[in-house]
């Protein structure tokens, strides 16, 4: 479980120090609709940030078996994981 905090933080925190902020991407469009430079770095960002992500979910999968003795993480982990994956199956 700790992993996948330290990697959701540390992707976290990359893309704050981007100024990209996920959770606000409307309001960080507004205004530059037709800026084909500011949305192509955008899409570039939302593309590393969903690798990112996507790298996350394999490492899970790949250290599954070492969550079987943590009852409570692993439900915590497994969560996050169908989330993730509903997430980024809606683009």
């Amino acid at each position: 479980m700790a992993f996948v905090n330290q990697r959701l933080t540390d992707l976290e925190r990359t893309l704050l120090e981007t100024g990209f902020q996920p959770d606000e991407l409307a309001a960080f469009t507004t205004g530059i609709e037709n800026d084909t430079a500011a949305l192509a770095e955008i899409q570039l960002m939302t593309g590393e940030s969903r690798r990112q992500a996507c790298a996350i979910l394999k490492e899970v999968r790949r250290r599954w078996a070492a969550l079987q003795d943590d009852s409570a993480g692993r439900a915590a982990v497994e969560y996050w994981v169908t989330r993730a994956q509903t997430l980024l199956q809606a683009d």
